[in-house]
């Protein structure tokens, strides 16, 4: 299904025993597999209470994760863009205005990664995540609060960097939120530098 447009023949699906791959994919040394420009929509996806792990790049169409709504345990990562350890290229974000598919995820096991979705000026959509192992946030053109994130409880490590338009108060903000006794290691640098040449 690389180049469909949706996931609709997937409607019904309870259970997914694995990984679940949107767009380009990474090898170890950072060579993309493959891409889907023409996915629009993952609401085929509606049956799934929980997921393995969800990596979404490179889907150019791809403005939501409506159809997501259910899923309220993620056993592994949340990935969206390029992922913390590859170098941004413009081809690899998606084109995501809203996080509002991820409603329901009180729990994710592993890290939720966010790289190079300039759409987003907010994290809304994520209110009920409550436990993580890794927080990353990075080269979010646009991203200007991370009240949806307040919500959580523990994290290990905490990594929120590049972000023009992110004032470091809103990283104080976060910290405060969860409790800097909660928080294993944060590395924070370069936020809320030059949004105005974004005309923000």
């Amino acid at each position: 299904m690389r180049i469909a447009p949706s996931l609709d023949p997937l409607r019904g699906v309870e259970v997914i025993n694995g990984p679940i791959s949107l767009g380009q994919e990474f090898t170890d040394g950072g060579g993309a597999v493959y891409g889907n420009g023409a996915l629009r929509s993952i609401e085929g996806l509606s049956g799934l209470e929980s997921i393995v792990s969800l990596y979404a790049a490179g889907n150019d169409a791809l403005v939501s994760l409506a159809g997501l709504e259910n899923v309220q345990v993620v056993y592994g990562s949340i990935t969206l863009g390029s992922g913390p350890n590859k170098k941004r290229q413009e081809s690899v974000a998606n084109s995501l205005t809203s996080l509002d598919g991820l409603s329901s995820v009180t729990t994710i096991g592993g890290s939720l990664s966010i790289t190079g979705e300039d759409g987003l000026t907010d994290l809304h959509g994520l209110e009920q995540l409550r436990t993580l192992q890794t927080l990353h946030l990075s080269d979010l053109a646009r991203l200007e609060n991370l009240d949806a994130l307040h919500g959580l409880e523990a994290v290990r490590w905490v990594s929120i960097f590049d972000n023009p338009c992110l004032d470091e108060a809103e990283v104080d903000e976060l910290v405060a939120a969860i409790g800097e006794q909660n928080i294993g290691s944060i590395t924070r640098s370069g936020n809320g530098q030059d949004c105005a040449e974004l005309g923000r």
